[in-house]
């Protein structure tokens, strides 16, 4: 048995059956990739269980806003802060930041998305030679760590409000050897523009999280380079502790990022499970790779 099966029949074992679907769906590269991830994170057997229980409560938690949300037809609203409830700093340590980097493997439409990312728009990089990348919402640094895996020369800067996400993906870029190249600096976008603009923009599942979404969208916007490459995705019906702004299908998000000044040049929307029940939203993260709209082909 894998370390992984393993580990989940021990400390997440609800997940089983579906982590089995997956290896039949994916395939042995993708759970040996998910494996190396962990070990490479998690080097000691003891981090490794702790990560894998911080998994299960994160999708546990997940897994029942998502049955309220279909019941009410809406998100719940977000617990301030400071409530009980609330998204604090140590709950990302312990549960979200841990259980959102194993969902980009072991959750099949968050998996999906990041083979999009790497097959589809890293290329893309890499043919242009890019060579300053930002990722605002940095969260776990993984499609930052990625970028920079296969852009040797580039140097990337991960924005985050939260100094819990900013140190985890510090700890991320450590763990590949990337520290000389990677920055995480506490910066708002929406407060104040940086004074550098990239030729590469990276911004996963941060929409959602925003009661206008249509503002950050602009300040992406003003913050490439005209011939930059920018990947922006955003989950669809899928509520979480910390969703607030609902996109019910894929039109709504385009129609933002062409407002904002994006052109589309590719896109994958990816379900996390079959059509259940008549009139039952499927959760979906729509990811779209894209270039400012004045760019010719």
């Amino acid at each position: 048995m894998s370390v992984l099966l393993e580990l989940m029949q021990e400390h997440a074992r609800f997940a089983l059956p579906g982590l089995r679907r997956d290896l039949e769906r994916f395939g042995t590269a993708w759970l040996a990739e998910a494996e190396d991830l962990v070990a490479t994170f998690y080097p000691q057997s003891s981090l490794q269980r702790e990560a894998l229980r911080a998994y299960g409560r994160f999708t546990i938690d997940t897994m029942r806003r998502q049955r309220r949300f279909e019941q009410l037809g809406r998100y719940e609203a977000r617990p301030p802060a400071g409530t009980a409830g609330a998204l604090d700093e140590q709950r990302r340590q312990q549960d979200y930041l841990p259980g959102l980097l194993l969902s980009h493997y072991l959750w099949p439409q968050h998996y999906q998305q990041l083979c999009f990312f790497r097959e589809s728009f890293v290329p893309r990089l890499v043919q242009a030679r890019s060579g300053r990348l930002l990722e605002v919402g940095i969260g776990s640094g993984l499609f930052m760590r990625l970028a920079l895996q296969a852009l040797p020369a580039a140097r990337g800067l991960g924005l985050d409000l939260s100094e819990t996400a900013l140190a985890f993906s510090r700890r991320h870029a450590a763990r590949y050897g990337l520290s000389g190249r990677f920055e995480a600096r506490h910066h708002d976008l929406l407060q104040a523009p940086l004074a550098e603009h990239f030729d590469a923009l990276i911004c996963v599942e941060v929409l959602e999280h925003l009661e206008k979404p249509e503002s950050l969208l602009r300040a992406l916007r003003r913050q490439v380079e005209p011939s930059a490459y920018v990947f922006v995705s955003a989950a669809l019906n899928a509520a979480d502790i910390d969703h607030v702004h609902l996109y019910r299908e894929p039109g709504a998000v385009l129609r933002q990022v062409e407002a904002a000044g994006f052109r589309v040049e590719a896109a994958r929307l990816s379900e996390g499970r079959a059509q259940g029940p008549a009139g039952v939203p499927v959760p979906a993260v729509l990811a779209l790779i894209m270039r400012p709209s004045e760019v010719s082909t």
